[in-house]
């Protein structure tokens, strides 16, 4: 694990040389999926949201070399990265509308109350993604039974319905279940410890 955080400080400290275009093109694939998530569901206008992801991989390109790591996470700093360009976004196009609500809202989101709301937003899409990314790679692992039970349990059915539905034994479905959570814990550390998040 430790080898794996080494390898993301030194792909993070690669890309902050611009014409190491493989470190670069490395760390734009590895976070590309989770900022267009993230701002999907911080509600970005979809005509909007590419165009948000490359003015934040913009700003990525000329604040990388600032990330100091003995100050803190990438994670943290990536987040406010994130956090601060929404906002830049917000303000633009509260300033193309001049309606007195969006004045309002914006006012309102300029607050710490708010900006705290959004680094939760940020947080919670960033464990949904790290889940997501989890169950694909059990996907890849795991084959035959195993994954099927694990979708079934995900979607809430019952140990009983799926050993039904299955053909085999509750007890087989709860080995099943507990192999397939052990793969997804230890897939969802390995992508936080590569992630840097």
């Amino acid at each position: 694990m430790a080898k794996n955080l080494d390898t993301q400080n030194t792909l993070i400290f690669r890309a902050c040389d611009l014409s190491d275009s493989q470190a670069w093109e490395s760390l734009y694939q590895q976070y590309r999926e989770f900022v267009l998530y993230c701002l999907h569901q911080l509600n970005v206008n979809p005509q909007d949201i590419e165009d948000l992801s490359q003015s934040i991989f913009l700003k990525l390109t000329h604040k990388l070399v600032q990330y100091n790591r003995e100050k803190g996470r990438f994670r943290n700093w990536f987040r406010t990265l994130i956090k601060n360009e929404y906002l830049n976004y917000l303000r633009k196009n509260d300033r193309r509308s001049n309606r007195e609500q969006q004045s309002h809202d914006l006012s309102e989101l300029a607050s710490q109350n708010r900006e705290s709301e959004i680094d939760k937003t940020i947080q919670k899409e960033w464990e949904d993604y790290v889940y997501k990314v989890a169950i694909q790679r059990l996907q890849k692992s795991l084959r035959g039974k195993a994954i099927e039970v694990f979708k079934l349990t995900m979607k809430g059915v019952s140990v009983e319905e799926i050993a039904r539905q299955q053909g085999i034994k509750t007890s087989s479905v709860y080995t099943l279940r507990q192999r397939a959570q052990e793969v997804v814990t230890l897939e969802i550390a390995d992508i936080k410890q590569n992630y840097g998040f």
